[in-house]
């Protein structure tokens, strides 16, 4: 049987979970291996609370529905706990100044790791804005090695050049390394 690493985010509309978990759909297909990322949405506004899924796998994924049992849980809007707290994973990551352990605690999952990153901080730092989906991207790769960080920047670059321009698209790629760096760590 397969294993396909799976994914879900809990997040909102506007913090840029869709193209982060797109970026690494994509950087995992340029590394030689099989993926699908996608949202589910509520009400179309940002701010609306919003679900996202990601797949990796060497194998060709025949799977076509959400996420179900996810390897790992990210908590992008720290608002969003609630949400993912009846959802078990033996994994999370929290976009979060809190320490792990009180994260831990307010998801009542006894039997996971929980990882803290302050992506929003990195965000706001480097950024000038509170987009903190990058930040978030480098700790996953920290944590899981799905994808490898060139094949991300590669994508960052393919995906933000045009829209953005070279300033900004480097400081994303200064995000995702200051998340990377940050998680990396605390393994």
């Amino acid at each position: 049987m397969q294993k396909i690493y799976q994914i879900k985010f809990h997040s909102r509309g506007g913090q840029g979970i869709k193209t982060a978990a797109r970026i690494l759909a994509e950087a995992a297909i340029d590394d030689g291996k099989f993926a699908q990322a996608f949202s589910e949405f509520g009400p179309e506004r940002a701010g609306a609370p919003m679900v996202s899924f990601l797949r990796i796998s060497s194998q060709p994924i025949i799977i076509h529905s959400e996420v179900q049992n996810p390897d790992l849980i990210i908590i992008v809007d720290p608002t969003l706990i609630e949400l993912a707290k009846n959802k078990i994973a033996p994994l999370y990551i929290a976009n979060s100044s809190e320490n792990p352990e009180t994260i831990k605690s307010k998801l009542g999952n006894k039997n996971c790791d929980v990882y803290s990153i302050d992506a929003a901080k990195i965000a706001l730092d480097i950024l000038g804005k509170n987009i903190p989906n990058i930040p978030l991207t480098g700790a996953i790769i920290a944590l899981t090695n799905l994808v490898s960080v060139d094949s991300v920047n590669k994508r960052i670059r393919k995906k933000f050049l045009k829209k953005i321009g070279k300033d900004l698209t480097e400081k994303n790629i200064l995000a995702l390394k200051k998340g990377f760096d940050e998680l990396k760590f605390k393994k």
